[in-house]
């Protein structure tokens, strides 16, 4: 089977409310959808969530990717086995972030070519299907100021959340106060996560987890600028100081992202989002590199995707015995006012269960791009 064509898609797409953290905030989800159309007339569908703050993509830039796309040799490509797609992705994930978005929106639509071949193989791919049941993650955004903190803890309760997840960094009195009415109404059962964003300094960072207790978080993700002056030796600080895990996220994209944090001992956990690694195989791969380093790992799904991620992120769920639960998967639901893609009737759990809904598409259409 040979790629005959691949077709770009940019959608806007309404949300029900405003969700903000502190590099963002957004009340519609804009992606680009990627349907390649193979000489069998079979179509596979990939999504990319481009964030300017995560990889450096952006809707323009993948909507305008027509030399990159054709320096990743897509067009004309044999997709006939999972060997073929990893002798066509290994090198390309050698190439740092450059485009680590746009690549998994291709490498899910190559998945799902395979699953309607019956060629995916997803066992020794992805794993084997896990034995235990999956957690549930319940994020917290600024949306939530304290005295509505009970509410949100209550319906985090409602959804069998397992874990709590708190977003931080714009406002440190509301920071502080709603750690400590989370840790008051938890009392221990549920993890607490916090979540910076990248946008504190270790000043801030410190005085955060100075004034609440530490013994009761699970972690601190990304509460430093990545790119920030001495950052490695400020995270040792915070993780020492106050004996609290560190999770990376933003800092954490590529191959090469994950090799460097191992080697520095910077982090403790990494968060692992298909729509950021450039695909499935790269999941996994940085999931492993984890896992033989002695780390934890969570997983996270993008804000505002549609059905084509979230299928990959439960997929990859499903069969990562190493994973508690993948955060966000119910709320993507909650957020989008409509999803591009109707409703799965199978059960297989495969890529190629994807159908979309037309009308959808073209009501949330903006730009549409088609290569040959």
């Amino acid at each position: 089977m040979n790629i005959q064509a691949l077709s770009l898609f940019h959608l806007k797409i309404p949300c029900k409310n405003t969700f903000s953290h502190a590099m963002s905030s957004r009340d519609h989800s804009e992606v680009v959808l990627i349907k390649l159309i193979s000489d069998k007339n079979t179509m596979g569908w990939g999504e990319v969530v481009p964030r300017l703050y995560v990889t450096g993509e952006c809707i323009q830039s993948v909507m305008g990717s027509d030399n990159a796309l054709d320096s990743m040799g897509v067009i004309g490509r044999k997709i006939d086995s999972v060997g073929a797609l990893q002798e066509w992705i290994d090198p390309l994930l050698d190439q740092g972030r450059e485009n680590l978005a746009l690549l998994g929106g291709v490498e899910l639509a190559m998945w799902g070519l395979l699953g309607q071949q019956g060629k995916s193989d997803l066992d020794s791919t992805i794993g084997l299907p896990r034995q235990s049941p999956a957690g549930v993650c319940f994020t917290i955004g600024f949306d939530c100021m304290p005295e509505q903190l009970r509410g949100f803890f209550i319906a985090a309760r409602m959804k069998k959340a397992t874990t709590i997840k708190l977003k931080v960094g714009n406002d440190m009195d509301r920071d502080i106060e709603c750690v400590k009415l989370l840790q008051k109404y938890s009392n221990g059962g549920i993890q607490i996560r916090l979540d910076g964003n990248g946008v504190l300094t270790l000043e801030a960072a410190s005085q955060l987890l100075s004034a609440v207790c530490c013994t009761d978080l699970h972690s601190f993700e990304e509460p430093l600028d990545r790119n920030g002056t001495d950052v490695v030796d400020q995270l040792a600080e915070i993780h020492s100081r106050f004996n609290v895990d560190l999770m990376a996220d933003e800092s954490v994209c590529s191959q090469s992202d994950a090799d460097n944090i191992i080697k520095d001992k910077s982090y403790q956990w990494f968060n692992i989002r298909v729509g950021k690694h450039g695909g499935m195989l790269a999941s996994c791969r940085i999931r492993d590199k984890a896992a033989a380093a002695g780390m934890g790992v969570v997983a996270g799904s993008m804000v505002g995707e549609t059905s084509a991620l979230t299928q990959a992120s439960t997929l990859f769920l499903n069969r990562s015995s190493e994973l508690d639960y993948v955060e966000g998967l119910g709320q993507n639901r909650s957020w989008l006012r409509m999803d591009p893609f109707k409703p799965s009737v199978s059960q297989s759990m495969d890529f190629h269960d994807l159908c979309i809904d037309q009308a959808v598409l073209e009501q949330c259409l903006v730009e549409q791009k088609h290569i040959t």
